[in-house]
């Protein structure tokens, strides 16, 4: 799964395809039916990737926005999410990213996801399980 063509840098997309990976992008209809019918269809991708738009150095944390029209899917459906994210966007910490031009950011945006790694819990007799609330594997790419 992949973000619409203007969510992911050509290059990137164009090293994708290069590589033979079949493309698909997370996109959502709005109307209730048709968007049910293409999340069951996007829950069974292999891989996902997604842009982050920051990433904190201090816990290697990335900033992952979605919106509308331009879901989280690629994201946090798969069991493994590939996140690209460039250099020049790299904070020293959350409140670095605050203080610049993150507040306004995230304000601008329908939500904003923190990734910090592989989805875990330990909800369940205290047992350590991953990938429950999302991938189980995630990298970060940094361009």
């Amino acid at each position: 799964l992949v973000p619409p063509e203007e969510g992911l840098p050509a290059g990137v997309r164009a090293a994708l395809r290069e590589a033979g990976l079949h493309l698909v992008e997370a996109t959502l209809p709005a109307a209730d039916p048709a968007r049910q019918a293409r999340l069951e269809a996007l829950a069974g991708a292999d891989a996902g990737v997604a842009m982050a738009a920051a990433g904190l150095a201090a816990t290697g944390t990335v900033v992952i926005p979605g919106e509308r029209e331009h879901p989280q899917g690629s994201s946090l459906l798969p069991p493994v999410s590939a996140v690209i994210l460039r250099e020049r966007d790299i904070r020293g910490d959350l409140c670095a990213f605050l203080e610049t031009d993150g507040a306004q950011f995230i304000h601008q945006k329908s939500s904003v996801t923190l990734v910090s790694g592989p989805s875990r819990t330990a909800d369940i007799e205290m047992t350590l399980t991953i990938g429950v609330h999302g991938p189980g594997v995630v990298g970060v790419f940094v361009v």
